[in-house]
């Protein structure tokens, strides 16, 4: 899905980390609010069965916290 949103919504990328055993947080960049927004009407037909995947693995998804990069040093 990354890859995908990269490609065709303009995201910067996701990160996974593992916080113990069965147990991740992933979270997404995006270069503002608005392409956030309006992200997912661009994506290829076939990301449904992806999308369906990625929901049939996680117990919960959920956007916790929408935040302003003020600074970025990892680039």
């Amino acid at each position: 899905m990354t890859n995908l949103f990269k490609l065709h919504e303009g995201s910067l990328g996701s990160r996974l980390h593992k916080q113990k055993e069965l147990h991740y947080i992933a979270y997404a960049q995006w270069p503002s609010k608005e392409i956030f927004d309006n992200s997912g009407k661009k994506l290829p037909e076939n990301v449904s069965e992806i999308k369906k995947n990625m929901k049939n693995s996680c117990e919960v998804i959920k956007a916790l916290h929408h935040l302003e990069v003020v600074e970025d040093l990892l680039s």
